[in-house]
């Protein structure tokens, strides 16, 4: 797993990183706002800031990719939404972390250990070391769709929210439920 401290040095420090000033002024206000002093020390060592440079960042909108990426860390949100980019909060994860750096043009150390753990994943599957054989008899051979976890969360975070739109997808929402609270 990359080491999130060990990467902000190497991001741009004078960059602007926000696609919409005014949101990330009130985001970044509202995150700022919201943590605890411990957390904002946090923020400020992790980026290599002062609190000063957060102060402009939610007075002008303007936020390099150290700021952003320590503030969504330590508030638990979405570094793209801070960036005014994404509408929907979202959690920070090294999924959405990599989203922002591929966003920005910077460096994804994610993607090549993504790779890394499909090329593991290969590697297993090749030693048979996978699925034991009564449950292949039961449900049939398990099919690699190159989803993992958090795509599964992601993908239920979006039907959950289609689902209050929606009633048909009100009703998929339901079968899912049901089949995954099944005995």
């Amino acid at each position: 797993m990359t080491n999130v401290t060990a990467l902000i040095p190497d991001l741009p420090k004078r960059r602007n990183m926000s696609a919409d000033l005014e949101k990330t002024k009130e985001r970044c206000l509202a995150a700022w706002k919201g943590l605890k002093n411990v957390q904002k020390n946090e923020v400020l060592e992790l980026a290599g800031v002062t609190a000063s440079t957060i102060h402009k960042t939610y007075k002008q909108g303007h936020v390099s990719a150290a700021a952003a990426i320590a503030l969504a860390k330590v508030a638990g949100l979405a570094p793209l939404y801070l960036c005014g980019e994404a509408d929907r909060p979202g959690r920070y994860t090294e999924r959405t972390l990599g989203n922002f750096l591929t966003a920005r043009g910077l460096a994804n150390p994610f993607a090549a250990e993504r790779e890394e753990k499909k090329a593991k994943g290969a590697e297993l599957e090749a030693e048979d070391a996978g699925v034991p054989a009564i449950l292949c008899e039961v449900c049939g051979e398990p099919e690699d769709d190159g989803l993992d976890a958090e795509d599964l969360v992601i993908l239920l975070e979006a039907l959950i929210i289609r689902a209050c739109y929606r009633d048909d997808c009100a009703g998929r929402l339901q079968k899912i439920t049901e089949l995954l609270l099944e005995d």
